[in-house]
């Protein structure tokens, strides 16, 4: 069967060699042979490896590059080295003399190269002085093991590495057997995976075990607000605008990973705020990560270059970069001139230096969807993963009002932007989700999706709204009346939300509900523009209110639910309705 590839349940963890967990190799002992020194850029050995930055040479010699101490360690520990290129020079603290000996020991073919020629071979702008040369692998017809009564999955012509490493992970959470790929276009070997598999891996099993277990309401993300200081003041930002006395108070490490372990949320994304500028924002990442979560630190990144060297690269962690466009849009955005220089500045030397960097865009009713086309190009020139986008929610004590756009506006905004949407785009959303903001499917809200944790304890109903709070995650679950919220409910200020923190996990349920979601997720995962589904139009419900609720909702002037503890109440009030107070 000439052009078909042929991958195995097994081989689906394979793909990506980024996404392993690290696993000191261990090699039998041979005789130390001193490696060769290679000085010049123009060496032919040199050049060769320079050539395996492109899919024409990877394909014929059937070789790829692992650059990073972190992904060299684990490509050595699944025995797909072949040689070692190295230069001391560039090690900067990073355990490459350790590795460098042990390979020695093992009797791997090993080259120091000048920092010149280790320049020309690196695909990183700071590398680390490490790379190895891994050779490919297929996996054959003969030698696939099938149930009795297998199930496959068959896909042609995908095209992005990306969308293929999400097929072959919603594969192997489905309980597939094998992946056929018909005429294969991508690059197996590509490093532009949007997601390592093995968080996309621990999310699937996550949400898997949670149906498995009949659990209707489960976080996916728990938004975590350590603190609402900023050093920006947005021009869309509700988050802000509290009582000096407010934005003083901190949620403690100790608190934070408290509310981790409580939730259970496989992934965290900690927010504002400024994050950085939290005195225990160190404790907090690295309790995370020893709790196996994984991290989206959302960040303005005007703190970020002075900051990264008290962070380590690791594959659960990933800065979220706010950026709301180019330039001009951006600034104008933050209110702050000079702001997107230095988040690309940023975003620079946090991908050089090897973390995961993500962006973060909201956009409102006065974006420019060819110049945020144009942005998207800019961003990917950067070298980030991914990107995340959203339509802005309308904060009632956002400073600017009118920017905020209504469903429709938003579904005709989003078509423009992302119609079309060029093969070098990568976006860390389900693709279920795009289509949502082009209007091509329909979903309701999951708020409980994205619970939220802050300095008053669990926020009802979700991030955006604040109608009181509780003092356990179990409290929020059971306690909130869940029915008001959403299309379907009677809360006005949900009618034209279309938030990532509310639907996201929508789109991620209807893939794990049912075969049909799963071929609608890769309905779109392989075709972005493909026909939408019939949507019916949704029915509101119609539900009694108290006078302060209809207030409330018609004028947003309060969105804590009537506490105050939002600060919109004279502070003695406030004093004596906010939950305890929280150091």
């Amino acid at each position: 069967m000439d052009g078909i590839l042929l991958f195995s349940d097994k081989f689906l963890r394979l793909i990506s060699i980024l996404s392993f967990q690290p696993i000191l190799f261990k090699l039998p002992s041979f005789p130390v042979v001193p490696p060769e020194f290679i000085q010049s850029r123009q060496n032919p050995r040199v050049q060769n490896l320079a050539r395996l930055h492109e899919r024409t040479h990877r394909d014929q010699q059937q070789r790829f590059l692992v650059e990073g101490r972190r992904e060299l360690e684990r490509a050595l520990a699944r025995g797909i080295v072949e040689e070692i290129y190295f230069c001391p020079e560039l090690f900067r603290n990073n355990g490459g003399d350790d590795l460098i000996q042990r390979a020695t020991q093992a009797g791997l073919a090993l080259c120091q190269l000048a920092e010149s020629a280790f320049d020309k071979v690196s695909l990183r702008d700071g590398p680390d002085g490490l790379l190895g040369v891994g050779r490919a692998w297929t996996t054959a017809l003969a030698g696939l093991k099938l149930s009795p009564t297998p199930l496959l999955l068959i896909v042609e012509r995908v095209e992005k590495p990306g969308n293929l490493g999400a097929l072959l992970r919603s594969a192997d959470a489905a309980g597939i057997d094998a992946v056929i790929v018909c005429d294969p276009v991508t690059d197996l070997f590509s490093r532009n995976m949007a997601v390592p598999i093995s968080q996309a891996f621990k999310v699937c099993t996550y949400v898997i075990g949670q149906k498995l277990k009949g659990v209707k309401r489960y976080p996916l993300v728990l938004m975590l607000e350590p603190l609402f200081r900023c050093n920006l003041e947005c021009e869309g930002c509700g988050k802000i605008q509290y009582p000096e006395h407010i934005l003083k108070k901190r949620v403690t490490a100790e608190q934070a990973l408290a509310a981790a372990e409580e939730c259970g949320a496989p992934i965290v994304s900690i927010a504002g705020g400024e994050p950085l500028i939290h005195p225990e924002i160190n404790a907090i990442v690295d309790g995370l990560i020893k709790q196996g979560r994984y991290i989206y630190l959302c960040t303005n990144a005007l703190l970020l270059e002075r900051k990264l060297d008290s962070f380590t690269p690791h594959k659960q962690l990933t800065f979220s970069i706010h950026m709301d466009g180019l330039k001009e849009e951006h600034d104008k955005s933050v209110c702050r001139d000079g702001t997107y220089e230095i988040a690309v500045a940023a975003v620079k030397k946090a991908v050089a230096r090897g973390f995961r960097v993500t962006t973060n865009t909201t956009l409102f009713n006065n974006a420019n969807p060819e110049r945020v086309r144009r942005f998207f190009d800019e961003m990917m020139e950067l070298g980030v993963e991914s990107m995340m986008i959203s339509p802005g929610y309308p904060y009632a004590k956002a400073p600017e009002q009118e920017i905020f756009l209504e469903r429709n506006r938003t579904k005709t905004l989003f078509t423009q932007i992302l119609g079309k949407a060029k093969k070098s785009w990568r976006f860390n959303h389900s693709p279920t989700f795009i289509a949502f903001l082009k209007g091509k499917v329909d979903y309701d809200c999951t708020p409980w999706g994205n619970p939220t944790y802050n300095v008053f304890g669990w926020q009802k109903p979700c991030y955006l709204l604040g109608d009181g709070y509780a003092s356990s995650f179990k409290e929020l679950i059971d306690s909130t009346e869940w029915s008001r919220y959403g299309q379907k409910g009677w809360d006005e200020r949900c009618k034209d939300c279309m938030v990532h923190c509310g639907y996201e996990a929508s789109a991620v349920n209807d893939t794990f509900s049912s075969l049909g979601g799963l071929g609608r997720t890769i309905k779109y995962m392989l075709n972005a523009d493909a026909a939408g589904d019939p949507i019916p139009a949704t029915a509101r419900a119609i539900a009694p209110k108290t006078a302060t609720q209809t207030a409330e909702a018609q004028s947003g002037a309060a969105t804590c639910g009537g506490s105050h503890s939002c600060g919109c109440a004279p502070e003695a009030k406030t004093e004596q309705t906010t939950p305890a107070s929280r150091s």
